[in-house]
C-alpha cells in the first residue's frame, strides 16, 4: 500500500483477515489494516464495513482491540470523518497514557493531531503533534 499498490494491499489484507488459525486480536488488526487499504484503494467510507464488529463507542472497544481502534481512526481520518477519527484516536491515546501498548502510537497521535486541526481544535492538535514527534524521536533513537 505504501508503494501505491492499494489493490494488491486489499488482496493481501483479505487473505490475512481470513486467517482462521490466528488469534482474534491478530485477525482484528488485519481487518483494521484491510479497512485502511480499502479506503486508500478508493472505497471511501464503505471500506470500513469490515470493522462493524467493533463497538460504535470507542470506550467500549475491548482493550485487546486497541490497535484495531487506531486503524479505524486512521481510516475515518482518510474518509474525512474527522469527528469519528478524533473519538477513536482520543480513546486509543488515553489507553496509551494508561500503559496499554500500541503498535502504531506515533500514527495514532499524529493523525489525532491532524483531525483535531481540521476540526479547529488547534491547542489539542499542538499537544498531540508534539507527543507524536516525541514518540517518533524516541523510536528512532534506539
Amino acid at each position: 500500500m505504501m508503494e501505491g499498490r492499494a489493490a494488491e494491499a486489499v488482496r493481501w489484507g483479505e487473505r490475512a483477515a481470513r486467517a482462521d488459525a490466528a488469534p482474534a486480536a491478530v485477525r482484528h488488526r488485519a481487518q483494521g489494516m484491510l479497512a485502511i487499504a480499502r479506503v486508500v484503494a478508493g472505497q471511501g467510507p464503505q471500506g470500513l464495513a469490515g470493522l462493524a464488529f467493533l463497538p460504535a463507542a470507542p470506550s467500549e472497544v475491548p482493550r485487546e482491540d486497541t490497535d484495531t481502534l487506531v486503524y479505524r481512526g486512521l481510516a475515518r481520518n482518510w474518509t474525512e470523518d474527522f469527528t469519528g477519527a478524533v473519538a477513536d484516536l482520543t480513546a486509543a491515546a488515553a489507553r496509551l497514557r494508561a500503559g496499554v501498548p500500541l503498535r502504531d502510537a506515533g500514527p495514532c497521535l499524529g493523525y489525532l493531531a491532524g483531525a483535531e486541526y481540521r476540526l479547529g481544535s488547534w491547542d489539542d492538535a499542538v499537544v498531540h503533534a508534539e507527543l507524536a514527534v516525541a514518540v517518533y524521536t524516541k523510536a528512532t533513537a534506539h
